[in-house]
């Protein structure tokens, strides 16, 4: 749900003037987009909810789009519900997860990222990650092999 400066900040100043007049709301200076917007901001009559339905459904799906909101739908009603934030959420994704989704769809089984369950116990996750790293590369743990040990006390690193 977007702001409603954020919504503001999107009409044209002509928009926002004939919005001041609709409302009755009294801007200073009606030349400057910025002086209009913050008139708008502070009044509680001229709320989202009572400008949006005033705007042509072309308009409202311009505002959708321009939030990232699914601006599909030919009713309205919907489409301010889903820029007011009380209608259902958008299921349209946005492209950067469309994107991820479809590149590591795409992927080998062995190239997926693993995605770990967000859980309250980051030390968990850590020694999850940990487990998968050591099972994947062999870390060196201190102590050389059987078969390394004697050219490991020759050099001194054990003794």
């Amino acid at each position: 749900m977007p702001l409603k400066r954020d919504l503001l900040a999107q009409f044209s100043r002509e928009e926002l003037v004939s919005i001041v007049d609709q409302f009755e709301l009294d801007a200073p200076n009606r030349r400057k987009k910025d002086d209009l917007i913050d008139v708008m901001a502070s009044s509680k009559r001229a709320t989202v909810a009572e400008i949006l339905p005033n705007l042509s459904r072309d308009r409202l799906k311009e505002l959708c789009r321009a939030f990232d909101l699914d601006d599909s739908g030919k009713d309205k009603a919907t489409i301010v519900q889903r820029l007011i934030g009380t209608g259902s959420p958008s299921n349209k994704p946005s492209e950067a997860k469309v994107r991820a989704n479809t590149v590591e769809e795409n992927a080998a089984p062995s190239e997926r990222h693993h995605r770990l369950e967000p859980t309250r116990d980051r030390t968990s996750q850590a020694s999850i990650i940990g487990e998968e790293v050591a099972a994947q590369v062999q870390i060196p743990t201190g102590r050389p092999r059987e078969g390394n040990r004697d050219s490991a006390q020759a050099s001194g690193a054990f003794g």
